[in-house]
């Protein structure tokens, strides 16, 4: 990856849940010399004329180098196509095709894998406070 400024790297996630994550990953990146960029950030750039899924997604492909999604329990806020705004951003920056890192709450991976055995299961009923987690 050859460029004439520091990377950006856009942090993917819920907000209220993650956000001890988030400003982790946030300081993570800073102390990396690259940009993070966090929707929650005062420091995000806002256009007054689009609302805040349409911002993120314009960032993500008009400025973003490196795309870090965490996924925890919560789903988030749900965009009219009813695709989750991580979700949406995950799939812009894979289409934008800039490099994608993804880390899943160890419960919620535990709780999939239980899912795929019996999808009848409601085994996603988990404690969100736990904030292990696996990259993948």
């Amino acid at each position: 990856m050859s460029m004439d400024h520091p990377p950006s790297v856009f942090v993917s996630s819920t907000i209220t849940d993650l956000d001890p994550v988030r400003k982790e990953l946030e300081s993570f990146i800073g102390d990396l010399g690259m940009i993070p960029v966090l929707s929650n950030s005062p420091s995000f750039p806002v256009d007054p004329n689009l609302n805040a899924i349409e911002n993120c997604l314009k960032l993500i492909k008009e400025k973003t180098d490196i795309f870090v999604l965490v996924v925890g329990a919560r789903y988030g806020s749900e965009a009219e196509n009813g695709k989750s705004v991580t979700n949406l951003e995950y799939l812009w920056a894979k289409d934008k095709g800039i490099p994608l890192y993804v880390f899943i709450q160890k419960d919620i991976q535990a709780a999939y894998w239980e899912w795929k055995k019996d999808p009848s299961d409601d085994v996603l009923n988990l404690n969100s406070a736990s904030l292990g987690f696996n990259s993948i």
